[in-house]
């Protein structure tokens, strides 16, 4: 008996291994756009050149007028630029050096007006004897080394020569003028009698400023001042002078008793020239 046939079953297909899901899109990420670059300090850059060039100037003492006028236009800019952006750097250098520069500044001037002052009211003064002869080298610039009288001291507009020197004159101030005093105990009245000379050319004149006193053997200074009083034929010395101009006159002072003789003539030309030294005798 034949064994009944049974019909093919159709095979399964293999059962999946593990559990499957779908998988999620993958995730898109935007690009990051580069970060831009910060803008530059333009104020600070401009201070700290105005800074710079303020500052090279101020050292130069024929442009420090110029030095003047940047450093501070310098220092608000970086002021200003510290304010303005983040870059702060050329801001803070700017004002350092306009500070720097100012105090240089500062200084070339004090140096400058106390060259100017001192070559103002120091000139040289050129001297001459009264006879024509020739002076020793460095005559007059020294106590010890004194001019003779007869000479003339002249500075760039004017010429004073020292005529003679009276060493007891008491009488004569003291009856030049009843409101005269006596000279003070130990001293006594001399008489410089000097000629005043206008050499410059200035249209309307000058009025003449020199300055004669008298000098110890021990270095003290004695001039007018001192002890005032009106001298015989008192030399006018208010009164305006023109060029070629000249006034004469006498000029009272005081010098120790004992030692007259011994002590020298300070002369100036005017205000602003050197002293020369002359002597009384």
């Amino acid at each position: 008996m034949t064994e009944p046939q049974h019909p093919e079953v159709p095979q399964q297909p293999p059962a999946p291994q593990g559990n499957q899901y779908p998988q999620a899109p993958e995730q898109q990420y935007a690009t990051q756009a580069p970060k831009k670059e910060e803008s530059k300090n333009v104020v600070g850059i401009v201070a700290l050149v105005c800074a710079v060039v303020g500052f090279i100037f101020a050292c130069i003492p024929g442009a420090l007028i110029i030095g003047w006028v940047l450093l501070p236009i310098a220092f608000i800019l970086g002021i200003v630029g510290l304010f303005t952006s983040k870059k702060r750097r050329t801001a803070v250098i700017a004002i350092a050096v306009s500070v720097v520069g100012f105090v240089v500044g500062v200084l070339v001037f004090v140096f400058v007006a106390a060259q100017a002052f001192d070559d103002a009211f120091n000139a040289e003064s050129n001297v001459s004897s009264g006879d024509g002869s020739k002076l020793e080298k460095g005559a007059g610039s020294s106590r010890e080394n004194p001019l003779p009288l007869g000479s003339s001291i002249e500075s760039e507009d004017w010429k004073v020569t020292i005529n003679s020197v009276d060493l007891n004159a008491d009488d004569a101030v003291l009856a030049a003028n009843t409101f005269n005093d006596p000279a003070p105990e130990g001293q006594k009245y001399i008489l410089v009698n000097y000629t005043v000379e206008y050499t410059g050319d200035k249209a309307e004149g000058e009025v003449p400023s020199p300055l004669v006193s008298y000098v110890t053997i021990d270095g003290n200074t004695l001039s007018a001042l001192d002890n005032f009083a009106v001298a015989p034929d008192q030399i006018d010395t208010v009164d305006k002078l023109y060029e070629g101009g000249s006034v004469t006159g006498n000029q009272a002072l005081t010098a120790p008793v004992d030692s007259a003789q011994e002590g020298v003539l300070a002369v100036n030309a005017d205000l602003g020239s050197a002293t020369k030294f002359v002597s009384v005798q």
